[in-house]
């Protein structure tokens, strides 16, 4: 991915984060929203909270290109798909078209408004290439170290834009977690997408 090394995100010690903010116009991500809140399936999965099944608030999507994929987390299996809706399986060949790289799996979340929100986590802990493509309102993602930073790290902030790419790679999850808060005054909805390299 030499060819991107002007989206490197500085600011982010031991860690290899790409943000391309204008990945796609602004009117082809608010047509790509529209088309994939009508044709994807669309469920709230029953989590696993301290001994408690809870309803998580944002909806999800899931996708995969082989059915051998399977993904859990909180308690839950994913509800896969492997069959892709055009429009998806055109936006993941943009994707990888850019990078440079083949995913097999897909991870839709739909966020109503600020209301909803990620918790602090960290990703698989593999060199694998995650991308994650903003679609709808502005939102905020956050970056926090952990004791594996250095002290020199401190909390970076990234506001994602509406078509914008967000790619993390390298030692990323093993040093840094990150997290997209609750912000009360945003009132319009957003899709991400975040494309994966999953073991078969």
């Amino acid at each position: 991915m030499g060819h991107l090394d002007e989206y490197r995100v500085e600011d982010l010690p031991g860690a290899d984060v790409l943000y391309i903010p204008d990945f796609i116009p602004e009117e082809t991500a608010s047509e790509w929203y529209q088309a994939l809140e009508q044709s994807c399936t669309w469920y709230h999965p029953k989590l696993k909270v301290y001994g408690k099944e809870v309803s998580q608030s944002r909806s999800i999507a899931a996708y995969a290109t082989d059915p051998s994929i399977t993904v859990k987390y909180s308690g839950h299996t994913v509800n896969m798909i492997y069959t892709y809706p055009a429009i998806l399986q055109s936006i993941q060949e943009a994707v990888e078209e850019r990078l440079g790289v083949k995913f097999n799996h897909v991870m839709l979340n739909r966020y109503e408004n600020g209301m909803e929100y990620i918790g602090r986590h960290r990703d698989t802990k593999e060199n694998r290439v995650i991308a994650s493509l903003s679609l709808g309102a502005v939102r905020t993602f956050i970056f926090t170290p952990t004791k594996n930073a250095g002290e020199s790290a401190s909390i970076k902030k990234i506001p994602l834009l509406n078509g914008s790419l967000l790619v993390m790679k390298g030692d990323t999850q093993k040093l840094w977690r990150h997290e997209i808060p609750k912000e009360p005054k945003i009132l319009d909805g957003r899709i991400s997408l975040t494309f994966r390299q999953l073991d078969l």
